[in-house]
């Protein structure tokens, strides 16, 4: 079964989208370990921690803003 052109484009916009979403993340669990002065085990945790938590709360807001802007559509 072949994936029409849409389907491509929903795809490419979801891996892009969960790039960014990861790579904020990461950049903020990055920070708060920098800013925290953590290293080793604790400092590995809390940056995972962290950028789950932003990576997660990015795309759930994306999601929402996306839905919110079809509605007006």
């Amino acid at each position: 079964m072949a994936m029409t052109l849409r389907g491509v484009v929903i795809v490419t916009i979801n891996l892009v989208a969960i790039i960014v979403c990861g790579g904020l993340g990461g950049a903020t669990g990055y920070g708060l370990v920098h800013a925290l002065n953590l290293s080793g085990v604790s400092g590995a945790l809390v940056a995972a921690f962290a950028a789950m938590l932003v990576a997660t709360f990015a795309w759930a807001a994306g999601a929402a803003l996306l839905r919110t802007i079809s509605r007006f559509h």
